[in-house]
């Protein structure tokens, strides 16, 4: 016999809940590259080879039992031998915070609704400014976590890690790869020399040792973590994802019955999802998720086998506000929503990286490192 749950029987349980990356969705550059941006000449270029080498490590290379040492503990030791301290990486963040369009009105609107969570790889640095701004629990975000302060870094291994970064933005990411018949690439090597061999060896290597760095692995744990946390099944969850390290967790919540939604995704998202999404307003997710919340994922495919200028303005939704948001906000042209499947899927993808491209402009940075953005 099943245990009685007086909660449930007054109708207090959530029923639904919602979970989101930062970057792509939130915010519309990844946080991490800024940083390195401001405090490393060429530092994007540094970031993109680093995420290029631990996309293709996490892939190809890892054992099951790999702890996955993440993006995270590569960047560390290379801003602190550049100088940032966790004040000057707060204030950073803090100055040149810059939010999706619509996504604080999407966000406070779904908080009210129902359980909101933050899954992502960015620093808690980061993290604090942003749920300040949304009125979100830190209790609530699932983010990469370290401590500049307490990387103690000697004038010799300092000039090295200098040296590192500025060999690392000669590098071009795209050069980065891995295939059966030949195994990783010269670059590969290259970095692997440094990251698996010099780098333990240093002095600060223990220092590393606290930090938590979040990547796919890790946000396919968390999912776990707060469906024991709130009770409520993937079946009745909605996932916002955009970049690579969203795609396990997506992968779960599609294949148990929830509803993956790619938001200006890489490829990995949109293959994993059940709704693609081309915008540049994250106001058009909180319509998806209030359709989810209201009458599951039947009602979410209804609504976008229907994505009519005409039908949005006839459609008696959950929230007719919202919907008048997201026309006035589209203007004539609705965003691009689809359903996923294998006959749309290349296309989608095309599409959706494109965007996603477009969105982020990895050039901005280049000849100017302190660009305010």
């Amino acid at each position: 016999m099943d245990e009685y749950d007086h909660m449930e029987e007054l109708g207090l349980m959530e029923d639904r809940q919602f979970i989101c990356g930062c970057h792509g969705f939130l915010t519309p550059t990844n946080s991490t590259r800024d940083l390195c941006a401001r405090y490393m000449r060429d530092g994007g270029r540094v970031f993109d080879v680093l995420s290029r080498y631990e996309e293709v490590a996490s892939m190809f290379l890892r054992s099951e039992k790999d702890d996955g040492n993440g993006i995270i503990k590569m960047i560390v030791p290379l801003l602190r031998a550049h100088g940032v301290t966790d004040h000057g990486a707060y204030t950073f963040f803090k100055e040149n915070l810059r939010l999706m369009p619509g996504a604080g009105q999407a966000m406070r609107y779904l908080r009210d609704l129902e359980p909101c969570f933050i899954n992502t790889g960015a620093l808690d640095h980061q993290m604090m400014n942003v749920t300040e701004l949304l009125g979100i629990p830190m209790t609530n975000v699932n983010c990469s976590q370290a401590s500049f302060d307490s990387v103690d870094i000697s004038k010799q291994e300092g000039k090295e890690l200098r040296d590192l970064a500025a060999k690392l933005a000669r590098m071009d990411p795209d050069e980065i790869g891995f295939t059966e018949e030949e195994g990783g690439t010269r670059a590969m090597g290259i970095i692997d020399a440094v990251i698996a061999e010099r780098i333990p060896e240093m002095d600060l290597f223990n220092d590393l040792s606290n930090i938590v760095s979040i990547g796919a692995n890790e946000k396919s744990y968390t999912l776990l973590e707060i469906r024991n946390q709130t009770s409520v099944d993937f079946d009745s969850t909605f996932y916002a994802g955009s970049g690579h390290s969203d795609h396990l967790a997506m992968d779960i919540v599609r294949d148990t019955g929830g509803l993956a939604v790619s938001f200006n995704g890489c490829a990995d998202v949109v293959c994993t999802s059940n709704i693609a999404v081309i915008s540049p307003d994250s106001t058009v997710v909180a319509v998806l998720a209030a359709e989810f919340y209201d009458g599951g994922i039947e009602s979410v495919h209804e609504l976008v086998d229907e994505w009519t200028l005409d039908h949005l303005r006839k459609k008696e939704g959950p929230d007719r506000h919202l919907l008048d948001e997201l026309l006035r906000t589209s203007g004539r042209r609705l965003p691009e929503v689809a359903r996923v499947t294998l006959d749309n899927m290349e296309e989608l993808t095309e599409r959706s990286e494109a965007y996603r491209k477009r969105l982020t402009d990895p050039g901005r940075y280049r000849g100017n490192t302190r660009q305010k953005f």
